[in-house]
């Protein structure tokens, strides 16, 4: 990358170690030297955000041990993971713009050999945990997990948060065809996608009561919300070189402690669902400039903190059956807490390493495939 100096970069630094795209921080190194409009400082505030929402769902998924006190802090997953879709989305907007004619084939080659390596690591990593944990699962649900899609059938066997992976490979699947609409008939597509999506919701529920909780528990909805997500950060990465401007950022504060009471406020409450929705992705949104706000001071004094920008998505792979195994024996105890994260954060590093020579395997042999495709 010609215009950025990895001595001074440390998002740049560490990120090269990873091979996972999922979390958006391989989007940084795809743009190479064409994508020269993003100052260093906002790659390492990227880095920092994208730590930051990892161990915050690893903070919500901890609810289930039970602990006193910290189950009150374990909220805002759907907050956060809003926040790795967004960034995900306008991540590849900067990548796209810099190409004149991005390749499907291209685009899909590199995501989906970005993507499986380290999840297919883990899967097996899991499999490994659920045997000592004496939990039972089929060679079926395994394989029907390695295609990356088996929260679309309905198959959480290896953990629910797996929905992640399944919700992110569609939207890579449609976000080259998602990306030239947008560049053309941008408020057609979002008022046609927010007035069939309203129709579909009147038709099926009646109502947009409890659309919060159908968001985070139903399939179709889900999709629809993150999709929705994914093609905003696309629709704005077209069109900034930053989520929010840094001479704005005052304004920015003011909207985040505004809306953020207001999805305290709404989000126990199914009939104010909607409200609790568009709250929570303003609230997301904002929350990536205030995270950036504060990386210059975490350079500074905490610099080493970017390791982890090296396995934000291995460490989201791995932590709920690290959880679920910690849960056996030390279900609401103190120190289940930080173990969590430990363990977490040990095991993902693993499964990098283990990763790397099976991501090198698959890029050959796809590599092979896509040159006699062409």
């Amino acid at each position: 990358m010609k215009n950025l100096e990895p001595k001074y970069c440390l998002a740049h630094k560490w990120a090269k170690y990873n091979p996972a795209l999922l979390c958006g921080r391989h989007n940084i190194l795809l743009v190479n030297n064409k994508w020269n409009n993003m100052p260093m400082n906002k790659l390492n505030g990227i880095a920092l955000v994208q730590i930051i929402s990892a161990m915050m769902i690893v903070n919500y998924h901890t609810s289930s041990l039970d602990i006193p006190m910290l189950s009150l802090i374990a909220k805002f997953g759907f907050i956060f993971n809003t926040v790795f879709v967004f960034l995900s989305g306008f991540l590849l907007a900067r990548s796209l713009s810099a190409t004149s004619t991005p390749s499907y084939k291209l685009f899909i080659h590199k995501r989906f050999n970005r993507i499986y390596p380290s999840f297919h690591i883990a899967l097996m990593l899991i499999s490994l945990i659920y045997l000592l944990l004496g939990q039972e699962f089929t060679i079926s649900s395994l394989l029907l997990a390695f295609t990356g899609f088996a929260y679309f059938f309905g198959d959480n066997t290896f953990g629910v948060h797996l929905w992640f992976v399944s919700v992110i490979l569609v939207c890579y699947l449609v976000c080259i065809p998602t990306y030239y609409i947008l560049k053309r008939y941008p408020l057609t597509f979002f008022g046609l996608f927010l007035l069939l999506t309203s129709l579909a919701v009147f038709w099926f529920e009646n109502s947009f009561s409890g659309i919060y909780g159908k968001i985070s528990g139903v399939i179709g909805y889900r999709f629809i919300y993150h999709y929705f997500v994914f093609s905003l950060a696309l629709f704005v990465g077209m069109h900034k070189t930053e989520v929010i401007p840094q001479d704005s950022k005052s304004k920015w504060l003011g909207i985040f402690a505004v809306t953020f009471l207001i999805y305290l406020w709404t989000q126990p409450q199914p009939y104010l669902g909607v409200i609790a929705v568009f709250s929570a992705l303003i609230v997301a949104i904002c929350a990536i400039q205030i995270i950036s706000i504060i990386s210059p001071f975490i350079e500074k004094h905490l610099s080493y903190v970017f390791l982890l920008s090296a396995v934000t998505y291995e460490i989201y792979l791995i932590h709920y059956s690290v959880i679920a195994a910690i849960d056996v024996n030390y279900h609401g105890k103190y120190f289940a807490y930080p173990l969590v994260f430990l363990i977490s954060i040990l095991l993902a590093f693993f499964i990098l390493m283990m990763s790397k020579p099976y991501e090198r395997l698959t890029r050959r042999c796809t590599g092979w495939l896509f040159r006699c495709d062409s």
